[in-house]
């Protein structure tokens, strides 16, 4: 059986009507089952980083505002698409731990490096619960499986460690299961939550896909392809049809985000 993973960034799951079109496309793209990868939805990075930021200032009534905009927006979210009955029992315990995080950087007056991977971990799981519902799947916890070293902010995957614990998954997925899990996230020998650094959930679906033996990595967006320019910028932008790994590498070096 062939194996295929798809990935969705924050833009691609931002709202209902993305949560929609994403759920469209997993079921025309994995009829027999795979993997999807999932972001946090657009905008809850940044908000929890912006309450991290506030709360090592000692600023707990600012961050605990931005952490109840980010709840009503995910409430919304899965109220418009029916599920928020369903989730609330997980969402509430997930809030709850972004709150305690949040205080705990506000008593210490400090936001450390593994403090905000842990905080960020929650946004990543939020959107995950929400995802499997919405496509029909089961989540699983990539923790359990992306093993890195202990940069907290921009961790270093361990490749062998991935390999070798994703071996039930291989097991499991060629079966025809359907599973959602996080991207960006890692853990240490320990279990201590890391990050892969911003962008970091294409570099967990193409980990996973080698990992798996996957036969096709899929990473959705809301643009075309590789484009000539930043379409936020420059209106006529057009995508770029082809071109070599040298010259990949070198849009990557100037800031190309897609790669």
């Amino acid at each position: 059986m062939s194996l295929k993973v798809l990935k969705f960034g924050g833009s691609s799951i931002g709202d209902a009507e993305a949560f929609r079109r994403a759920a469209a496309i997993v079921q025309g793209e994995l009829p027999a089952g795979g993997l999807v990868v999932v972001s946090a939805l657009r905008g809850t990075t940044d908000g929890i980083l912006e309450a991290c930021t506030a709360a090592g200032l000692g600023d707990l009534v600012s961050a605990q505002a931005v952490l109840e905009a980010l709840r009503s927006r995910h409430q919304e979210v899965a109220k418009e698409l029916g599920y928020l009955q369903e989730i609330r029992t997980e969402w509430d315990l997930l809030f709850g731990r972004l709150d305690q995080v949040l205080t705990g950087m506000a008593m210490l007056g400090e936001a450390t490096p593994r403090g905000r991977d842990g905080a960020l971990a929650i946004g990543e799981t939020l959107s995950a619960h929400l995802a499997a519902r919405c496509f029909g799947g089961e989540f699983h916890e990539v923790r359990d499986v992306m093993k890195t070293d202990s940069r907290f902010g921009k961790a270093r995957p361990q490749l062998g460690a991935i390999r070798h614990a994703a071996a039930p998954w291989r097991a499991a997925l060629a079966t025809g299961r359907l599973w959602v899990t996080q991207g960006f996230l890692g853990s240490t020998p320990d279990g201590v939550t890391t990050t892969l650094g911003r962008g970091g959930s294409d570099t967990t679906a193409t980990l996973l896909g080698e990992a798996l033996d996957a036969d096709e990595v899929q990473i959705w967006t809301d643009v075309d392809g590789v484009l000539t320019a930043d379409p936020s910028l420059v209106q006529e932008a057009r995508p770029i049809p082809q071109m070599s790994l040298s010259e990949a590498e070198a849009l990557s070096a100037f800031g190309a985000k897609v790669l």
